[in-house]
């Protein structure tokens, strides 16, 4: 990771830290398997540690940026009604969570992407599909999924962004508006 993307990322983990913001937990799918080789058992979930969701991207306490994969909250709450077939799978993936061992409502990022720059033996990254992007060494974040590749954003900018927005509740920020005008 370029010195800039680093700094930045650690910034935004010191800055987290010091407000003591809400963090998410980290957590890993693990398909389908055979115990003992004959014991059939189902999908579970593994804790895989803790951090923040900044947009696009997630950031975990030990400084490592990820791609945000599936964002589920743990929890046993049933809504009344009638469901569609993949509502009732979904609730039946947040009961699981909190079986695993997943805080009861809290929230938790599935399957996030490690962002890792390209070997040296690796073309450089010239462009990708995915909201993060690695181009000649540097972290690059596509803030919407139709942007274009000229509307790549550096990771410093992007994250700088994304944590004072975590920092600062919506609230705040209009009272601050108001009492300019």
């Amino acid at each position: 990771m370029h010195a800039d993307d680093r700094a930045t990322v650690t910034d935004a983990i010191a800055r987290l830290t010091a407000a003591a913001h809400p963090h998410d937990h980290f957590g890993t799918t693990i398909g389908p398997r055979k115990s003992l080789g004959i014991i059939p058992r189902r999908q579970t979930y593994r804790r895989a540690g803790v951090g923040w969701r900044l947009g696009v991207v997630a950031v975990d306490t030990a400084g490592r940026l990820y791609a945000v994969g599936q964002i589920v909250r743990a929890t046993r709450q049933v809504l009344p009604g009638h469901q569609a077939e993949s509502a009732r799978e979904r609730r039946a993936l947040k009961e699981q969570l909190v079986d695993v061992g997943f805080p009861d409502g809290e929230t938790v990022l599935l399957d996030a992407v490690p962002v890792s720059e390209p070997s040296q033996k690796e073309a450089p990254t010239v462009t990708a599909p995915g909201p993060v992007v690695v181009r000649d060494g540097r972290i690059l974040i596509r803030w919407m999924p139709s942007a274009p590749d000229s509307a790549l954003m550096p990771l410093p900018v992007y994250l700088a962004e994304r944590t004072e927005l975590a920092l600062r509740p919506a609230d705040a920020a209009l009272d601050q508006q108001d009492s300019r005008t």
